[in-house]
């Protein structure tokens, strides 16, 4: 991926988050590290589109949930790997 395909996906990351209720920058961020990992597959899936626009919190608290949980699940299984 280029620095145009970057700022790209970005943009759309960005502005797909902003639709799930996100709007800090910090948030946004998150949601697009996440997008860039899981190659555009983790934000599609329609739990993780219901977890960030319902619950407890707003939509950016539940993006720091999610970052958590799935820190917490890598180190367990690197934990379990090792």
């Amino acid at each position: 991926m280029d620095d145009a395909e970057l700022d790209r996906f970005v943009r759309h990351a960005e502005a797909d988050g902003r639709t799930l209720g996100l709007t800090r920058e910090r948030a946004l961020g998150q949601f697009c590290y996440v997008s860039l990992v899981g190659k555009g597959q983790v934000e599609r899936l329609p739990q993780t589109r219901r977890f960030l626009m319902h619950g407890a919190g707003s939509a950016d608290e539940r993006m720091d949930q999610l970052m958590r949980a799935m820190a917490a699940e890598a180190g367990r299984r690197a934990g379990a790997a090792g």
